[in-house]
């Protein structure tokens, strides 16, 4: 190759190297810039994102949810149940104004037969600001058999009765942590199915895939439904404990 050909074809591979990183480091901080502008208040509605992939296709699902900040919340992809029903790895992540979570699995291959009933995603304010968003599940109350991508306990379609559009659905718990932007504590996090176990005989995991039926939130119409008798009973019991101890909620 002739040297007036070599040394311009050279300078354009250097020049490549030299802005791939630049474009990357703008696209994180524009991400980062975006939530750390937003001021997160008590009883104010934020936009979350929700998004469960099908790891073989890369086909996603994505449900639009308006939850209260401080609000024990649970967020549904209605339908997602019968449609994820033969993939053998669907991954579930989050958006909250820029802010990406890492990814939880919904099904894994590791892990055939079984699917994860519910999620719980926690938030973390520091003043208003957002600080962290992070999943709070673990396998503390099923075997490894069962444990999906040992992060989370999985249940089989028999176990749920998968039998239509409002059950087994990719289902996340949301609760809030930190304080606002009045410097107010957060206290939702207390409502959550882990924080009850102790209490119960059944385990978290069980009881809270349970709570189909009747929806708080449903991702593919962002609309309110009722909340369901156990829904109902986990906040029943959050109080019943805060009392218990000595302090009470706002």
């Amino acid at each position: 190759m002739k040297t007036h050909i070599l040394i311009p074809t050279l300078v354009c591979i250097l020049s490549l190297f030299l802005f791939i990183p630049h474009v990357v480091s703008y696209g994180e901080s524009n991400q980062a810039e975006l939530y750390s502008q937003q001021t997160f208040t008590k009883y104010q509605e934020r936009v979350v994102y929700v998004y469960a992939e099908k790891v073989a296709t890369g086909n996603k699902t994505k449900g639009i949810f308006f939850p209260v900040v401080d609000e024990f919340s649970q967020l549904n992809l209605l339908g997602t149940g019968l449609e994820f029903k033969d993939a053998s790895e669907v991954a579930v992540y989050a958006n909250i104004h820029g802010f990406i979570t890492p990814y939880r699995f919904y099904k894994h291959q590791k892990t055939p037969g079984f699917l994860v009933g519910s999620l719980t995603l926690t938030i973390t304010l520091l003043d208003g600001k957002l600080d962290n968003a992070y999943w709070a599940d673990s396998c503390d109350e099923c075997s490894l058999d069962r444990c999906v991508d040992e992060k989370n306990c999985g249940l089989t379609y028999d176990e749920l009765s998968c039998t239509d559009k409002f059950t087994c659905n990719v289902m996340i718990y949301l609760a809030w942590v930190g304080t606002d932007a009045n410097g107010q504590p957060c206290r939702s996090y207390s409502f959550t199915p882990q924080r009850f176990s102790r209490f119960s005989l059944v385990p978290a995991y069980k009881s809270a895939a349970n709570i189909t039926n009747e929806q708080f939130f449903s991702g593919r119409d962002a609309t309110n439904a009722q909340q369901t008798s156990l829904f109902s009973l986990f906040q029943s019991l959050a109080s019943m404990v805060k009392n218990f101890i000595g302090w009470n909620s706002e």
